[in-house]
This record gives structure tokens, C-alpha cells and sequence, in this order.
């Protein structure tokens, strides 16, 4: 993957995108906790990178219900989540 460019979402209007999935109560609380910081798209092989925080394990089907949904709506080929360790991105910001 060769990014082009990335995007800062507003995670309020991206959460809000997610709900819209079926899904359990569960993955709707884990949801909730999740952070996306960074989306890197690279539109030559219709995939993005999907940088995020998260201060509980996200499960894996929840991951997976995501990606599905995202990649459906996007027309993506190919779609990866990175957890970001939230101390370095502190420290980096100070």
C-alpha cells in the first residue's frame, strides 16, 4: 500500500456511520471507545489503512463488521486496522 493522501475524520459523524451496521450491544459499547485517528487512501488499489485508538481490545468480529460495511460502501479491494499506542501520540503532539 502506497498512500496518496490521508483523512482526519470527525469521529462523531464516522461513529454515527458505524451504528448503522447490525450489530451486537456489545460491539455498539466497544464501539463507542473507538477512536479513528488516521484514514490513508490509496485510491490506485482501493484501499485504506485505518489508524486508530482505543482503550479496550476491540474484538476481531467487530473489526470485521466494520471492514465489511466500509469496504461495501467504498468499493475497496482491501482495508487494514493499526492500533496506535496512545502514549506515543501524546507525546508526539507536546
Amino acid at each position: 500500500m502506497d498512500p496518496l493522501f490521508y483523512l482526519k475524520p470527525d469521529n462523531k459523524k464516522l461513529n454515527t456511520f458505524f451504528q448503522s451496521f447490525s450489530m451486537t450491544e456489545r460491539d455498539r459499547l466497544s464501539l463507542n471507545l473507538l477512536n479513528v485517528d488516521t484514514i490513508w487512501i490509496d485510491e490506485s488499489e482501493k484501499s485504506w489503512r485505518v489508524d486508530y485508538l482505543c482503550p479496550v481490545p476491540v474484538s476481531t468480529e467487530l473489526l470485521e463488521l466494520l471492514t465489511n460495511g466500509i469496504k461495501k460502501e467504498f468499493h475497496l479491494t482491501h482495508l487494514i486496522w493499526e492500533k496506535k499506542d496512545a502514549k506515543k501520540k501524546t507525546q508526539q503532539e507536546k
